[in-house]
């Protein structure tokens, strides 16, 4: 695996601490360097919600071996710190949790402390920025900072858990809200099942079908009706199919996600640069083909599928599961080092990997 820029992570007053110390050790565990950030009101909202009262107490908490080996701490009284440097490259930047204090600094470029100017580094460097707030109810003035913030190219993530995966204590609540930041800082995680494409039609067909007990509603108008399952009791079950809608007028080719990018480290200058991408395929996608842009230093890469269900105009189409796809992709030198592999995800950040040619 090539080597990885940190993560600024900041912790601030806002009510939320089991989020940031679940961020915290699911960012060692996938061993991403982290720059630390803790408010004086962070560390109090950690003792009081988590009975941690130091960074030592933290670096027990996470552990010490990995925190060692990723975790770097920043006072927040040191504007100077590399964080505050546009120069200082970082994979991007999350507070959380965010008071709204915090956030409206962040919204008018206050940089009254190294959180605040790191976020406003963050921001004017066009990188990753991710504001986790607690607050409830909000006013008009927390509405108006955060559309000025989500604006400017921040990612706004209230830590406001679902429950369609049917969460059994507090702590699948907490990983529900870490596994969107974790996918918006662009880190594998495995805390949360994906809701899958079709994912009704994956869980009732097999077992109904068998047994002529389902019965799909024709597609009309270009998207596909609820499916009916028909049960031989005589009840009815209407189930939505998420994400399932026939495009068979439009351009079938679709974003793939890419959740994983494989890249040496180092190279010779002469050599041939080989990255794997692990892409997510299988529902109603299958893989069609790898667009590059590149430049002397970067490559940015984008994966493209397409959708099977295209030309289908009557009838619903059975989507399988998903799973992953491992694609292979060479780039010819020479190479400028560092040389950046970026590849492009949509709306989720994108991955990236360093490589040195020496």
């Amino acid at each position: 695996m090539s080597p990885t820029l940190p993560i600024v992570v900041g912790i601030t007053g806002a009510s939320g601490a089991p989020y940031a110390v679940r961020l915290l050790q699911q960012l060692v565990a996938a061993h991403r360097p982290i720059s630390l950030i803790v408010s004086k009101y962070g560390m109090r909202l950690l003792d009081t919600e988590s009975g941690i009262s130091s960074i030592d107490g933290l670096r027990d908490a996470i552990g010490k071996h990995d925190w060692d080996s990723c975790v770097q701490t920043f006072s927040n009284e040191d504007r100077g710190a590399p964080p505050a440097s546009g120069s200082a490259l970082t994979a991007g930047m999350i507070v959380c949790p965010c008071s709204m204090g915090t956030l409206s600094a962040i919204a008018v470029g206050a940089s009254r402390s190294l959180i605040e100017r790191a976020a406003d580094v963050t921001l004017k460097e066009r990188r990753k920025l991710v504001l986790v707030p607690r607050e409830t109810p909000l006013s008009a003035i927390h509405l108006a900072n955060m559309l000025r913030l989500a604006r400017a190219g921040a990612v706004v993530m209230p830590a406001s858990p679902g429950f369609y995966h049917r969460p059994k204590q507090v702590s699948d609540l907490v990983d529900f809200i870490v596994a969107r930041m974790l996918d918006h800082l662009g880190v594998e995680q495995k805390l949360l099942e994906r809701w899958q494409e079709c994912y009704f039609s994956r869980l009732c067909f097999p077992a109904c079908a068998a047994r002529g007990l389902l019965e799909w509603q024709p597609i009309t108008e270009g998207v596909m009706k609820p499916a009916l399952l028909v049960f031989a009791a005589g009840a009815l079950l209407t189930v939505s199919s998420p994400g399932c809608h026939n495009p068979a007028a439009n351009n079938d080719v679709v974003l793939l996600n890419t959740q994983g990018l494989d890249a040496p480290t180092s190279i010779a200058p002469s050599a041939t640069l080989t990255v794997g991408l692990n892409v997510q395929v299988g529902g109603c996608l299958k893989f069609d083909h790898i667009e590059s842009r590149r430049t002397a230093s970067q490559v940015d890469l984008t994966v493209w599928g397409r959708d099977i269900r295209t030309g289908f105009t009557d009838g619903a189409i059975l989507c399988p599961r998903y799973f992953l796809e491992l694609h292979e992709y060479q780039l010819d030198p020479p190479f400028q080092s560092p040389f950046i592999v970026r590849v492009e995800r949509g709306r989720l950040s994108p991955l990236t990997a360093t490589v040195q040619v020496q």
